[in-house]
């Protein structure tokens, strides 16, 4: 991990976290393996890529606590959802936008080919 980051050619991304942090999971202890795990967040913070599923990850695996603390609040951090992170922690991901009001789905806007033959269908 550390060669990675410093090299000029390969830079991790939202795919590349994930597996460290689900390596991490398996292989680590909390308690005992508290210095790589910070070291391994700040890395991971500072390279602006925590998506949906990395955030998942981590509040599987981080305490409460430690993700509270980073996040200067007191919040249930399981109710917390990746836009309410800082943006520098996210600013390398696209993060699906949300949704406003009371909206079940969102539905992609149809083309107007799209729209003028179903208007000609359901006309005949």
């Amino acid at each position: 991990l550390i060669e990675l980051q410093d090299s000029n050619h390969l830079l991790p991304d939202a795919y590349t976290w994930p597996a460290v942090w689900k390596a991490c999971q398996n292989l680590l202890d909390v308690k005992k393996d508290f210095a790589w795990i910070n070291r391994i967040f700040e890395l991971t913070i500072k390279s602006g890529s925590v998506n949906e599923l990395l955030f998942n990850n981590m509040r599987g695996f981080l305490p409460p606590q430690y993700l509270q603390k980073k996040l200067k609040t007191k919040e249930d951090v399981h109710q917390l959802t990746v836009h309410d992170l800082p943006p520098e922690w996210t600013c390398n991901t696209k993060i699906r936008r949300k949704r406003k009001g009371n909206q079940k789905s969102h539905q992609p806007r149809r083309t107007n080919e799209v729209q003028n033959a179903r208007s000609k269908a359901q006309t005949k």
